[in-house]
């Protein structure tokens, strides 16, 4: 006989730094995933767009999550987070909004537009082909 053991990562730390509940989008990530790399294209309005995902490791989640949090708000007010990273797409940020788990690639070389990739983090990961 074997016992699974499972791990549910613990993001009181990075709530409480921060002042925020993070969506559960982002704690089911975190805590479903492991992998190096999600990497592909996905289509939104006929455009493709390369996205990659941020890694998830064992006992690296929280300190990575904390440093793309730290990277996405250089230089923007951090009294309202609104946005978490969660990868990349041509040196864009791809960010959750923590209230609707919405999916968004933030152009910030764009008045901080922002074009909806998914309803949810989910969806996005079940839309991204090689």
């Amino acid at each position: 006989m074997f016992t699974v053991e499972i791990m549910i990562t613990d993001f009181s730390v990075i709530e409480a730094k921060y002042g925020i509940l993070l969506h559960q989008d982002i704690k089911d990530y975190y805590n479903q995933f492991w992998f190096y790399q999600i990497h592909g294209t996905v289509f939104v309005d006929g455009i493709e767009i390369v996205v990659e995902l941020a890694r998830v490791i064992p006992d690296q989640e929280i300190s990575d999550l904390a440093a793309n949090i730290l990277k996405y708000y250089v230089g923007r007010d951090t009294t309202n987070i609104q946005f978490i990273p969660v990868g990349f797409s041509m040196k864009l940020f791809i960010v959750v909004n923590n209230d609707s788990g919405i999916v968004f690639l933030d152009d910030i070389l764009a008045n901080g537009r922002f074009l909806k990739l998914a309803h949810s983090l989910s969806i996005l990961i079940s839309n991204i082909t090689p």
